[in-house]
């Protein structure tokens, strides 16, 4: 009976034809290729991984999540009328303070119809003194019994038209120098210019933004917390921040809020931290890792070392767990949801896993679903 056996080894480069075998080196493969199992061929061409037990430990009553830079307040900012851009007074980057101006629309239709009004509020004007001056009149006429009690009415009534009339086109004039003044566009508060969206010469519309301007003198620092432990997140919540671009900062900041609205997916929910930021060290975008105390929490937890976790590029997380599968080792992906951390270990949360599953800690960056493994080095987890 032949076994249809062939050892990696026995093929090119590993043992080329052209290589004279010793008698006793040919013997011994010629019992190999007639003896060997299906699991020698396995384990030859299985990944040499190193492993380690879930367990459950102590742990500090923290977590580590990961956090991204948002500015404190941002803006788009648009015209409140209509008009042809005249001057834009800033560029991207430009440090703008409250008040100051960004750009200007052409205000020569504007002007025109200040102008207009003025002159309708003149108008109305005089003929509200005229019509005074005549109701004075009527009134001696009518005490001397010279004009009939009517025409004082007609008077007094006239006097009170005008004066309505001199009302509306006051009215008419402050609206008038109001849109004036909304074809100078200033800053609502001090800020970074970090995107220009018009030019001289663009017709800007009302609901066409032309600046977006972001407050970078305070920063804040989001992050998405798992729905397990949002409950024990409030304001006022201690945490360590240390950024990967600035990998010499550790810095020291509580939580200013909680936003009670989680995503479909992940489930988890947002929170800021907020940190001064007048130096400019902390751009929008840059990654932070934070690390929250949560006071009173049980502090036992089902860990596994940290060399088991491998962080992927869309966010989440899987273990590695070693499986054995009709007498052969496989590896298999489980998703996991970090919890608190420490040195040496991290919490596991909603993952399945139970103490003393074998999890891989070394070989695991390039492992795939169901590939075989050979165990090189197993460790237990402890302290």
């Amino acid at each position: 009976m032949v076994f249809g056996c062939t050892l990696p080894f026995m093929s090119a480069p590993f043992f080329p034809a052209s290589w004279p075998l010793r008698p006793a080196v040919a013997a011994l493969l010629s019992v190999l290729l007639w003896l060997c199992p299906g699991s020698l061929l396995a384990a030859a061409a299985a990944t040499p991984v190193g492993i380690a037990k879930i367990s459950q430990l102590q742990l500090d009553d923290q977590i580590a999540l990961v956090g991204t830079v948002i500015p404190r307040r941002i803006t788009q900012i648009s015209s409140q009328v209509d008009g042809l851009i005249q001057a834009v007074l800033v560029e991207e980057g430009t440090q703008v303070s409250a008040g100051q101006p960004l750009f200007r629309l052409d205000p020569a239709f504007a002007q025109i119809a200040v102008d207009r009004r003025r002159a309708e509020l003149a108008q109305a004007e005089a003929e509200r003194d005229d019509a005074a001056r005549q109701l004075d009149e009527s009134t001696r006429l009518r005490k001397d019994g010279h004009i009939p009690q009517s025409t004082l009415e007609a008077a007094i009534t006239r006097a009170a038209v005008t004066q309505a009339v001199v009302g509306q086109r006051q009215a008419d004039l402050k609206d008038a120098l109001e849109r004036l003044r909304r074809h100078r566009v200033t800053a609502p508060f001090a800020g970074t210019v970090v995107a220009k969206q018009a030019e001289v010469g663009q017709w800007l519309r009302i609901d066409s933004p032309a600046i977006e301007l972001s407050q970078l003198d305070q920063v804040r620092v989001q992050v998405a917390v798992p729905q397990d432990l949002i409950q024990a997140v409030a304001i006022g919540t201690p945490g360590t921040l240390r950024f990967d671009a600035q990998p010499g900062d550790m810095v020291q900041a509580s939580v200013v809020a909680v936003i009670p609205r989680g995503t479909d997916n992940a489930r988890t929910f947002p929170i800021w931290l907020e940190l001064d930021n007048r130096d400019g060290r902390y751009v929008p975008g840059m990654s932070a890792q934070v690390r929250l105390g949560f006071a009173g929490r049980n502090s036992l937890a089902l860990v596994a070392p940290n060399d088991a976790l491998v962080r992927r590029a869309d966010g989440s997380t899987v273990i590695w767990v070693v499986e054995e599968t009709e007498g052969a080792l496989t590896s298999t992906p489980v998703p996991v949801r970090p919890g608190r951390s420490d040195a040496g270990y991290t919490e596991l949360l909603g993952s399945g896993l139970t103490v003393g599953a074998n999890v891989v800690v070394r070989g695991n960056e390039t492992l795939r679903p169901g590939q075989p493994v050979r165990i090189v080095q197993p460790s237990a987890a402890g302290r």
